[in-house]
């Protein structure tokens, strides 16, 4: 079975979907390993530069963390950071890339057509890539206007679905109802001069690397 990864990615804070689906019609398939490195960094990183998907110690809560109320280790500055990876899981993968240490469980039926929510082997890979989408966002420069981590404003919003979802039609009403709402106030619009506001900045990156649009691909 896959380990709890302190159960996980987002916390407390579900990572939600944004309001994309996947037409199984269409005949898309989960991304495999190579597909996932190469989207995410088109999608929230630079081509070539593997470093926003590496795990790091700042990640790690040891286990008193996780039991006591969900209280969370925050770090300074206002961040939007919390320790979110269980210390005695992923201790020994610190430095190597999230996707190599969630491999065996992305892997599975990679190649097999369609999408199915209560289907055991996509529950599976949905748990992991949201392991993945947190790492990420914690590595993510949500502050930076010229980061492509950046969606803080309508502009920015549509070229990060331009390169996060290019298989979906920018005329469609889905998709520029996801824009607005990736940079709607309680997403990546969300003030960048608070912890809560960076937080929610993160948690609206994540949601989109996890979601079943981003997941899949004809």
């Amino acid at each position: 079975n896959k380990p709890s990864e302190a159960d996980a990615a987002v916390e407390e804070d579900k990572t939600k979907s944004l309001e994309l689906t996947t037409n199984y019609a269409e005949g898309r398939q989960r991304k495999n390993l190579v597909q996932l490195k190469d989207a995410i960094l088109s999608c929230v990183g630079k081509p070539g530069d593997e470093s926003i998907l590496k795990v790091n110690d700042d990640m790690l809560g040891y286990e008193e963390d996780f039991i006591r109320d969900n209280n969370r280790t925050q770090f300074p500055n206002d961040t939007g950071r919390r320790r979110f990876l269980s210390q005695t899981v992923y201790a020994p993968f610190v430095g190597k890339s999230v996707l190599d240490v969630e491999g065996e469980f992305l892997d599975i039926g990679s190649t097999r057509t369609g999408l199915r929510a209560d289907s055991l082997e996509d529950e599976i890979y949905l748990k992991s890539l949201v392991t993945v989408a947190s790492v990420v966002a914690f590595n993510c420069d949500v502050k930076n206007p010229s980061s492509n981590c950046y969606c803080a404003n309508e502009v920015s919003a549509k070229q990060m679905l331009a390169r996060c979802l290019p298989q979906f039609s920018p005329a469609s009403e889905a998709y520029q109802s996801a824009i607005k709402e990736l940079y709607s106030a309680e997403n990546c619009g969300a003030s960048d001069s608070t912890e809560a506001g960076l937080k929610k900045r993160r948690i609206a990156v994540a949601a989109l690397l996890s979601s079943y649009a981003f997941a899949t691909s004809k």
